[in-house]
């Protein structure tokens, strides 16, 4: 596992740019034909040169398909969405 305290924290600005703005349309993730999640309340968030990845409420995803993980994810301070 990397060590969140030793990757590089880029920030956004003129460099780096960062949006986070509402998806605009329902998402919905499937896997074997079944529904994990669906929402009408995604976020798409666009970091620099990296592909677009949308953000799902918790509160959208089916509970049975969560589970605790170890997994660590480091992101700014503050992002706002427009």
């Amino acid at each position: 596992m990397t060590d969140a305290a030793t990757k590089k924290v880029l920030v956004p600005g003129p460099d780096h740019p960062i949006t986070v703005v509402p998806t605009g349309h329902r998402v919905t993730v499937t896997r074997g034909g079944r529904t994990l999640a669906d929402t009408s309340r995604a976020l798409t968030l666009e970091e620099s040169t990296y592909p677009a990845v949308q953000y799902v409420p918790v509160e959208d995803v089916d509970p049975a398909v969560l589970a605790p993980s170890d997994h660590v994810s480091v992101c700014g301070d503050q992002i706002s969405v427009s």
